[in-house]
């Protein structure tokens, strides 16, 4: 498990220098910067850009790490897989983008009320989906020989700085907003280049085609995988664009890039679960492929276990800080906070449920997760439309939880009785009981004259509660040993300064 602690905690720490610049760019700074409309631009563009690009890449990305480890072979070009998937792609590019010109219509024609200002930036998705195609794909080929850091630094630090330097720009008027958007888009584009030559530079861009991947066994197999996981690849467009969409389309943009805080501030806890699934997808592909029960037991184990602890953690930080946060920040984002809880709570409970939907699409079971998607789609689709108009924001996010809730449960029990493994033990109950007693502790910590004396100290208190149970329970072995370890070199670092 070393691999999964080295590559996880690495990519933890990147991912978390990208939350803070995230933070500061998205919570603090775009929303001073921009008017409420055009912030809500800035956020409502992306969902729909990523929608698109799940339609280029057909669930090649899954596709890939699936069938890499057969399909190794670095003398043979690793079987031309990067070909044939940007192949597919490039067919899924062609046909969507049409559908896209096609529907342009009836889209613009529900943002034509709220929305006007999308309505006038509509075509500025094509590139940001383009550029998000080429870079999944090459992320995924890299993920598959266990190179995750580089994407993730791109996707999380380096277009947070750029974003910054681009704001600040704006904010002496070198130029205008539609520039702004442009160089916004830009940015984003511009991480699939890097990704490219880092790819190159590592001797690994190997695009020449090769039969191999054409075979007609695994060409069927490939196409077959690759069409269940384009619709089983739903679930993370539903959770995390569907209900923005529909509050952008009922609500207004103001209203979106205020529910978007919530989405951002709720997507933080399930920053260490994408960490993991970095290096938990294929090492469970892998295990899968040699028919290793126990390896698939302990990562599915591991995985809930981790990112409970850690979830909750980060949960209880922003909770007990909210207020005081946001009051400091912008009062209008006050309006997220129950919106963030209830989203938080879905995002918790799916986190515990760890990597459950990793092992239906490893497994021969593979296509059941199309049926699991389909009633989180429905679902998703079916609340918001219903809450939305009646609960605003509040009803987007118990949409979106609920859904998300009845999704991993039907998951989870599916898992055991197929594939006879669950992931609780005692080590769990211990952390649901350490996390209920921390959570009391919060309720009664008083509240100061000060909103920055507030923060340090519930920070502190918190923090330290969290370590204890960690360091006295000895629960999640990974970051336990991680945490000593860090403390074993800060003493060793001290004591060597004081002689």
């Amino acid at each position: 498990m070393g691999i999964v602690r080295k590559e996880g905690i690495y990519n933890t720490i990147i991912y978390y220098a990208g939350v803070v610049l995230g933070y500061f760019t998205m919570v603090v700074l775009l929303p001073k910067v921009l008017s409420p409309e055009q912030y809500g631009l800035v956020r409502i563009l992306f969902p729909f850009s990523s929608m698109l690009a799940f339609f280029y890449l057909l669930g090649m990305p899954n596709v890939i790490l699936r069938f890499f480890p057969f399909l190794k072979n670095e003398n043979k070009g690793h079987s031309g897989i990067l070909f044939f998937a940007y192949t597919i792609a490039l067919i899924g590019v062609v046909v969507s983008t049409s559908g896209f010109f096609l529907l342009k219509g009836p889209i613009l024609a529900i943002y034509s009320k709220k929305a006007i200002l999308f309505v006038q930036n509509y075509y500025f998705i094509f590139p940001l989906a383009i550029g998000s195609m080429l870079f999944e794909i090459l992320n995924a080929y890299n993920r598959a020989q266990y190179k995750t850091n580089v994407a993730i630094f791109l996707n999380e630090v380096y277009i947070r700085l750029v974003i910054v330097a681009i704001a600040t720009f704006y904010i002496f008027h070198f130029f205008n907003f539609h520039t702004f958007i442009i160089l916004y888009v830009a940015t984003y584009f511009s991480t699939s280049i890097l990704m490219f030559f880092y790819t190159w530079r590592n001797k690994t861009l190997l695009l020449k085609p090769n039969k191999e991947a054409f075979k007609p066994p695994i060409l069927k197999q490939m196409l077959n995988y690759g069409l269940f996981n384009f619709f089983g690849g739903a679930t993370g467009m539903v959770i995390d664009k569907i209900d923005l969409l529909f509050v952008g389309a009922y609500l207004g943009l103001a209203d979106t890039g205020i529910y978007g805080v919530a989405i951002l501030m709720a997507a933080s806890l399930a920053l260490p679960a994408k960490a993991l699934l970095q290096i938990l997808f294929p090492l469970t592909a892998t295990a899968f492929k040699e028919n290793d029960r126990a390896k698939i037991s302990h990562l599915y184990q591991v995985s809930c276990n981790s990112q409970l602890l850690i979830g909750s953690f980060i949960f209880m930080m922003v909770w007990v800080n909210y207020d005081s946060f946001f009051g400091m920040v912008h009062p209008a984002f006050l309006l997220a906070k129950y919106p963030f809880l209830i989203l938080a709570l879905g995002r918790l409970f799916d986190m515990a449920t760890g990597i459950n939907g990793v092992l239906i699409v490893n497994s021969k079971h593979y296509r059941m997760d199309i049926v699991f998607t389909s009633l989180l789609v429905g679902l998703t689709l079916i609340n918001n439309s219903l809450l939305i108009p009646i609960w605003g924001m509040v009803g987007a996010a118990t949409s979106t939880a609920a859904a998300l809730i009845i999704y991993n449960i039907l998951k989870y029990f599916f898992v055991w009785k197929k594939l006879n493994i669950q992931p609780y033990t005692l080590e769990t109950v211990k952390i649901l009981i350490s996390i209920g007693l921390i959570f009391l502790v919060s309720l009664f910590l008083p509240e100061t004259s000060h909103f920055i004396v507030n923060i340090i100290y519930k920070t502190i208190v918190i923090g330290l509660l969290f370590l204890i149970s960690l360091l006295y329970l000895k629960f999640t072995p990974d970051i336990y040993n991680f945490v000593v370890l860090l403390y074993d070199r800060g003493r060793g670092y001290i004591f060597r300064r004081k002689r």
